[in-house]
């Protein structure tokens, strides 16, 4: 199958910390869910390795994801329970453009987009 040149649908971003136990637990169903949906853009950060970046942005709960649409603005940023089936429903929320961040709230996240 040749691979697809098209935007990807999602933009799906899981902010962590590799000292996290919590966040070690989640890396492997979060990749599988990649693998699982190539429409999607997957990342995975670890937020010492990008805190300039972040450096506007206090995480205080792992892990935190981050979902924008198609066109980057920030569908959703917020801590989720470490399950594979809380992803998916946000996952499905966005996608259905049921999820929308207050303007002021998305900016702090919206760094993510040059990514």
């Amino acid at each position: 199958m040749t691979p697809s040149t098209a935007a990807p649908n999602l933009h799906i971003f899981c902010l962590c910390a590799q000292w996290c136990v919590i966040c070690r637990d989640f890396e492997p169903a979060f990749q599988r869910l990649a693998t699982d949906h190539p429409e999607h853009r997957w990342l995975s950060l670890d937020i010492e390795d990008h805190d300039a970046l972040l450096a506007d942005i206090d995480i205080e709960n792992f892990p935190t994801v981050v979902i924008l649409n198609q066109a980057k603005q920030v569908c959703f940023a917020g801590t989720i329970e470490p399950r594979i089936d809380s992803l998916q429903r946000l996952m499905q929320s966005a996608q259905a453009n049921d999820l929308h961040l207050p303007a002021q709230s998305a900016q702090a996240w919206q760094a993510l987009a040059t990514l």
